[in-house]
């Protein structure tokens, strides 16, 4: 067991009082601040996937990085962006989701959360979904990031921004809740 107080407490000057934890954090060290924030920006609102895919990908691997801050913080953009609740609830449970298009998202964020690249068997798939290939390096570039977002969330213990943001209350109840 350990201490939840963060290791790297999030700055109180410098930022917006909205700004959120992850942000206040990350601008302890503003030479990686702003082209963190960049690719954020970018594959949050410039990229080429629809906004449905991205959440998917995203809260998978917030999910199997065990990741309550990150996943918590997606559930109401993955709202957004055409998830139902019951879809991101699935998204925090060894299942995922069904149907072809959603599953193989679920696959591949698997695939690269456990092994570090896309199975064979799962690139296939991916591959002949229609996806672009511009798309399908937006795939890889999604999940590495907010995996890399993940590990530093977990590893410096940021904490959530509201009670409210935490896994789906489903999943709580079963105790499932990615890796711990």
């Amino acid at each position: 067991m350990h201490d939840d107080k963060p290791r790297i407490e999030p700055a109180t000057t410098g930022h917006s009082e909205r700004a959120i934890n992850l942000f206040r954090t990350l601008g302890r060290n503003r030479g990686l601040y702003k082209p963190f924030l960049s690719l954020l920006t970018h594959l949050m609102n410039d990229g080429v996937l629809p906004a449905r895919d991205r959440e998917i990908i995203v809260l998978r691997v917030g999910y199997n990085c065990g990741s309550s801050y990150e996943f918590g913080q997606h559930i109401p953009i993955g709202l957004d962006a055409g998830l139902t609740e019951d879809e991101v609830a699935a998204l925090a449970t060894p299942a995922g989701l069904i149907g072809d298009r959603d599953s193989i998202l679920v696959a591949t964020a698997d695939d690269l959360c456990r092994d570090d690249m896309v199975s064979d068997d799962s690139w296939s798939q991916l591959s002949t979904m229609g996806w672009s290939d511009e798309q399908l390096i937006e795939i890889l570039m999604l999940a590495g990031f907010y995996r890399m977002v993940s590990g530093f969330l977990n590893t410096v213990r940021v904490e959530p921004d509201s009670d409210d943001i935490t896994w789906p209350k489903s999943n709580v109840a079963a105790g499932e809740r990615g890796r711990e």
